[in-house]
C-alpha cells in the first residue's frame, strides 16, 4: 500500500475487490489514470468504509477494480442522501 500505480495494474493487483485511493490521476471526470492505494475491501465493508471516509473527511476515492452484474453500489456525480 502507499504506491502509485496506474488503473490497469490495479485492477490486476486487487481483481474483484474495492481499492481506497488518494492523489488520484484523472483522465477525465470519472476514468482514473493512476492513484495511490491506501487499502481494499470487500463487498461486505464497503458502505461502513465510505460512511468512515464521510465522517473523518478523508476525501479518499473508492473504486471497484471489476464490476459484475449485481454489484450493489452507486457511482454517481454530486450524489447525495439526506434524512
Amino acid at each position: 500500500m502507499g504506491e502509485r500505480l496506474d488503473w490497469d495494474e490495479i485492477r490486476k493487483r486487487f481483481p474483484d475487490t474495492w481499492v481506497v485511493l488518494e492523489n488520484c490521476e484523472w483522465e477525465n471526470k470519472s476514468n482514473i489514470r493512476s492513484a495511490v492505494i491506501v487499502d481494499t475491501c470487500g463487498d461486505d465493508e464497503i458502505s461502513h468504509r465510505r460512511i468512515q471516509n464521510r465522517e473523518n473527511k478523508s476525501g479518499y476515492t473508492f473504486r471497484r477494480t471489476s464490476e459484475g452484474m449485481f454489484v450493489p453500489y452507486v457511482q454517481a456525480v454530486n450524489f447525495e442522501v439526506r434524512s
